[in-house]
Formats: structure tokens, sequence, C-alpha cells
């Protein structure tokens, strides 16, 4: 098998999981692949590892999707279109950036991890635990009405009566003035982005009903009828495995 280790070439030759296609068993991370930055090479090594020991007990390897983390989106960037230059993993890379917030990283990708035996169940009962407590707070808070001639409605300068949880949406309000829960601030955040998280939510669960529609690994894009000559080319370099991902080439 011939590999090219240029940075357009590598990248490409690899599957979602980074090891190579023509070469079962060999994976690669780093700048090998067109990185640049101590943390993408991290965060390739991580997932490069991890889908090796998988590998040797023959259990499925890990892919992490778009929407749940940006090293999602880094390897498939990389996997799916290559690089001309150095790739860094930029937040305006990822089309659901907002779902790849800083405060609900735990909530992301703890189930995957506790899959595939990265953390204990202890460690990830924690993680649905707190989740639960959020949810239970934003209930108790939505039940909690609060009158326009209130102390907090007259600090804030509010007509209208409101709840609690409806006024955590406002950012003018000093969170900790609504609750001293211990996870006020990841309730908060998702008060106030709700509307835009949802929409990013909703495209998301779009693209995955794309990732459903498997590509025959034997198509012949040469007699698939009006196809660009450049779209042609780069299906026949790339060979998408769904198409979700035909459709990000």
């Amino acid at each position: 098998a011939v590999v090219s280790t240029q940075s357009t070439g590598l990248p490409t030759q690899l599957k979602p999981t980074l090891e190579l296609k023509k070469i079962s068993g060999l994976f690669f991370a780093g700048q090998v692949n067109g990185t640049s930055g101590y943390e993408e090479a991290a965060s390739q090594g991580l997932i490069a590892g991890i889908n090796a020991a998988l590998s040797l007990e023959n259990k499925r390897q890990l892919v992490l999707s778009r929407d749940s983390s940006y090293i999602g989106v880094l390897i498939d960037d990389l996997v799916t279109k290559g690089t001309n230059e150095p790739y860094r993993m930029l937040t305006s890379r990822a089309e659901f950036r907002l779902l790849l917030r800083n405060d609900n990283v735990d909530k992301r990708l703890s189930e995957t991890a506790f899959k595939i035996g990265m953390i204990t169940k202890e460690n990830y009962q924690k993680v649905v635990e707190k989740y639960q407590k959020i949810e239970k707070e934003k209930e108790r808070l939505s039940k909690i009405n609060i009158s326009s001639k209130s102390l907090l409605a007259k600090k804030y300068n509010l007509k209208l009566g409101s709840n609690l949880y409806e006024m955590l949406k406002r950012p003018d309000i000093n969170i900790y003035d609504i609750s001293d829960f211990i996870y006020i601030y990841e309730l908060s955040v998702e008060a106030r982005l709700h509307r835009y998280i949802s929409k990013q939510e909703t495209q998301a669960k779009k693209m995955k009903r794309l990732e459903k529609f498997i590509i025959p690994s034997k198509i012949d894009y040469k007699s698939v009828n009006n196809l660009a000559t450049e779209a042609r080319q780069k299906l026949l370099l790339i060979k998408p495995k769904t198409i979700g991902q035909a459709s990000r080439i």
C-alpha cells in the first residue's frame, strides 16, 4: 500500500477512527495528519489510542460527532476535506458551537467515556445526578412566582410579575439573586440560550439522519450521472461512508 505523507493526502486516507483505510490496525495522530498545535495533536492521540485499544479487543471503535465535541469537528474536517495548510481547531469551524460549551462537556461526553471504560460507573453516576438536580431546580424556579411589587422586581425595575426561571433568562439579572443553587451557572446558560440551543439541536438531528444513509463501498462514481468533475474526483479520493459525510466534502 502506498501512503501519501503530504498534509493534503494523509488525512483523507484515514477513517474517522484515525485508522488508515489501507492498513488495518495502523493509526495516525498529530502533525503527520496536517495539524498544528499541542491541543490538536493531543486530541488526535487520545482518539487514536482509544481506538487502537478497542481494535485489539475487537470492539466497536469510537467516532465523536460534530455536535458532541470539537475533537469530532477536527477529525471530521481532516478525514473529509484534508488540509492544504497547518490545521488549527478554531471555534468558527464548528457549526454547532453553542452545543459545544465548556459548561456542558460532562453532559456531552460522560456517557461515551463510561461505555468505553474511560471513567468509572461511580463518576458517571455523579454526572447523571448533577443534571437531575439541575432539572429539579429548573422546575422549582418555574413554580416560584414573583410579584412586580417584590424587592427583586423593584431592584431590576420589572413592571410585570414573572417566575424565577423566566427572570433567570434575563441577561441583566445577577444569577445569584435568583438562587444559590450549586449549578446555577449551568442552568442560567441553558435558560438564556434556550432558543438558539434548540435551533442547533434541530439542525444536528437533521445531520445525523443523513449519517444513517450508508453509501455502498463499491459504488462507481464514474458511472453516476449529473456529478461535476470536481465532485466526482473528491468522492473518489475520500470515499465517504455516508450521505452526511459526502455532503460535507
